[in-house]
């Protein structure tokens, strides 16, 4: 199941990809994305490879965020939000491509509380 999600998730996020202008943020992409983080996050306690799959998913559906945001002079906080959040999926993409699970574990953690921190500030309540 994670497979068909994670490979629905690069698609859309290559699709995406493609211009930043038209990319948006929609709730639906963002439960893929918590689905996937969560998944990457197992992976890496279990020290499985399939981490680097979802690694690069999130990666690029990060830096489609950190685009966005970017666009956007009057949310600076977001724009925070989404630098930090994309820079941690660069550092889990090198943990990973150096077998450093201990360090990837350290990058998911960053990249959730980073996420919370974004959604504790943005999320309709």
């Amino acid at each position: 199941m994670f497979a068909k999600k994670a490979v629905g998730a690069a698609l859309l996020v290559l699709c995406a990809a493609g211009s930043a202008a038209n990319f948006e943020i929609v709730a639906d992409d963002m439960r893929d994305i918590e689905e996937t983080l969560k998944a990457v996050d197992s992976d890496v306690a279990l020290k499985n490879a399939q981490a680097a799959t979802g690694a690069t998913t999130l990666e690029a559906y990060f830096r489609q965020v950190e685009s966005f945001y970017a666009a956007k002079p009057d949310m600076a906080q977001a724009q925070t939000f989404s630098h930090a959040a994309h820079e941690h999926t660069l550092a889990l993409q090198r943990a990973l491509q150096a077998d450093d699970f201990t360090a990837a574990a350290d990058a998911v953690g960053q990249l959730t509380r980073s996420c919370k921190a974004c959604h504790d500030a943005y999320r309709q309540k």
